[in-house]
């Protein structure tokens, strides 16, 4: 079968609606043939090339753009695209490397299985397939053999071999990791007898914070912080002054690109194609290829200049140029319509120019940066931005091991630099993700030490107030409880002004409002009948007593009748846990060095 489905193929290329450019425009990369690291990370010895990883980004890119048409990424989407892609990235090494190290081979034999009796999902979903709304197997077959879709026009699924064999040895592997659970039907019972055995109650919660009146002393407070003095330690930290330099189109570059935008607008009214000229010139690489067409929209979908423009627009009317926050638009109304909601919607296309700072203004503004950082040099980032009359700005202190640096953002190797190098040296001009530029200066480093004991006295002696007054909670509820009847609880901790908790169908793991989950306090619920009172309960966050207004306990038939379902529903949530749990250690235990920051 599978040589005939090799004579057949014809392997499926994935249109990719959009173009994706990765260069200094886009994720602000320069200088990328410098003295740089080549790889932009290594996995487990595995080494990432910025090719590879750059194929990686895009594909990410496009899809997003994809799911996301109208929707332009700005900085903070780069940033959670590209740690989006690192993640995946990490997981196909490690998933590759254990999937070789346990040995996992794919047959022809396993593929054919997997093609006629266990398709993938998306084949089953696939309404061409279907028979009064389900999946049937047999139209599917009777395509693979033929070649011919159930309406009797060609589609060959050869590709599906290619997808299945790139895809089933990760199934094995998370099938193997999987299979390494079992449960047993005690397992399944002791789940379903804590699931099921519960209770109705009232709590009468001895609240700490109802003790109002308690004193520390300064001898209390200063035997409290000798005694756990490892809590006050502070690592060796740093700090940065910085001035920025943004990178911003200049009053020139903006003047020509509103003349461009001018000039088009002109060519349009002139008997211009807008599709076409929306594919030479638009800027929006999400829909430019499709003359620009946005699809349609409604109110609160587009930015307000946009939206104010298009929808006063008459169909095929084409506006006078519009400027927003992205850039120039010139916006032409196709459609409209009333969507499901009775709320109106229109069709527009528009041709983009962006606002961007020309190559000439960025240089100029490099340069700019640069010949500060030397001034920085010889006389201090302070003197220097004086004389500039430029503003400094002053990072937070940072440690060591921190990824990232308050008012700057993730650079590790400024973080590097910082504890490698002496106070007031300066790093190179630093370049950001969305190109804006920084000058720095190491403005103070602090070395291990420890907060004094005046830092932190206000931070200890709330500690040391809630203890006692947990202590003191403790005595009173001890005497409530030994001086009255159980039939008075309820009402003289009304009267004493003590908190009655109702729950309903707490079990031996549910949290209790206002009080949370508090274990000896479950435990004592289920040991206790029906209209009775548990003992008094002291832990660490109070003390409680409980009333169980209602007991329900375990349906032994239900659990008889419904013991393979429940069964084969545990095994199933047990195995995606220890699933889980494999990845977890795994990543633990992997060596991952991420030099991203080098590059983005």
């Amino acid at each position: 079968m599978l040589d005939i489905f090799r004579k057949k193929a014809k392997i499926i290329i994935y249109i990719t609606a959009f173009a994706f450019i990765i260069g200094m425009a886009l994720m602000g990369i320069s200088g990328l043939f410098d003295s740089r690291p080549t790889t932009v990370g290594r996995i487990a010895g595995r080494k990432v090339s910025f090719q590879e990883y750059q194929q990686w980004l895009q594909n990410t890119y496009q899809n997003y753009m994809v799911e996301n048409p109208d929707q332009q990424p700005d900085e903070q989407t780069f940033q959670r695209l590209n740690d989006q892609t690192w993640q995946q990235v990490v997981q196909k090494v490690l998933f590759d490397q254990e999937i070789k190290r346990r040995r996992i081979r794919v047959t022809d034999q396993l593929v054919i299985d997997r093609m006629k009796n266990n398709p993938p999902q998306f084949i089953k979903e696939a309404e061409i397939f279907h028979t009064n709304g389900v999946f049937d197997s047999e139209l599917y077959l009777n395509t693979l053999r033929t070649g011919l879709a159930p309406n009797g026009q060609p589609l060959d699924l050869s590709w599906l071999e290619y997808h299945i064999r790139d895809q089933l040895p990760y199934e094995l592997l998370f099938e193997a990791i999987r299979g390494e659970v079992t449960v047993t039907e005690d397992d399944v019972e002791e789940d379903f007898i804590n699931k099921n055995n519960k209770a109705d109650v009232k709590v009468i919660y001895f609240d700490p914070n109802k003790i109002t009146e308690v004193e520390v002393t300064d001898e209390e407070i200063a035997a409290y912080y000798e005694s756990n003095r490892e809590e006050y330690k502070r690592n060796p930290s740093a700090r940065y002054d910085y001035v920025r330099f943004p990178i911003a189109p200049s009053e020139q570059d903006q003047a020509e690109i509103y003349q461009k935008t001018s000039e088009i607008f002109e060519q349009l009214m002139a008997g211009g194609d807008f599709t076409e000229l929306a594919r030479e010139f638009s800027e929006d690489p999400s829909n430019a290829q499709q003359g620009g067409d946005l699809g349609f929209f409604g109110r609160g979908r587009m930015v307000p200049e946009f939206e104010n423009e298009a929808f006063n627009l008459e169909i095929g009317e084409i506006s006078k140029p519009v400027k927003t926050q992205f850039g120039w638009h010139i916006i032409k109304l196709t459609d409209t319509r009333v969507n499901d909601e009775n709320e109106p919607e229109i069709r527009a296309s528009h041709i983009l120019l962006r606002l961007e700072a020309s190559e000439a203004t960025k240089s100029e503004i490099r340069e700019k940066a640069e010949t500060f950082r030397n001034s920085v040099t010889r006389k201090g980032i302070k003197e220097a931005a004086e004389e500039a009359e430029l503003t400094v700005s002053a990072t937070s202190l940072f440690e060591e091991t921190a990824q990232f640096i308050p008012g700057i953002g993730r650079y590790e190797d400024l973080v590097q630099f910082a504890f490698a190098r002496r106070v007031n040296a300066v790093p190179e001009v630093k370049e950001t993700t969305n190109g804006d530029l920084y000058v720095l200066q190491l403005a103070e480093k602090l070395p291990e030490r420890f907060d004094d004991l005046e830092t932190v006295r206000n931070r200890i002696r709330p500690t040391l107030e809630n203890e006692k007054k947990r202590e003191l909670v403790k005595i009173k509820a001890e005497e409530f409880y030994s001086s009255k009847q159980p039939q008075e609880f309820l009402s003289s901790a009304t009267r004493e002004g003590w908190e009655i908790i109702e729950a309903q169908d707490i079990t031996i793991d549910r949290s209790i409002p206002r009080i949370g989950r508090v274990d000896e306090l479950n435990e004592a619920i289920m040991a206790t009948e029906n209209g009775q009172f548990t003992t008094l309960i002291k832990a660490e966050r109070g003390a409680y007593i409980a009333f169980v207004d209602n007991r329900i306990y375990p349906d032994k038939e239900d659990f008889a009748s419904r013991k393979e379902t429940l069964m084969a529903e545990m095994l199933e949530r047990k195995q995606t846990e220890h699933l889980n749990e494999w990845y977890r250690n795994l990543l633990d235990n992997t060596e991952i060095i991420d030099n991203r920051h080098l590059f983005f």
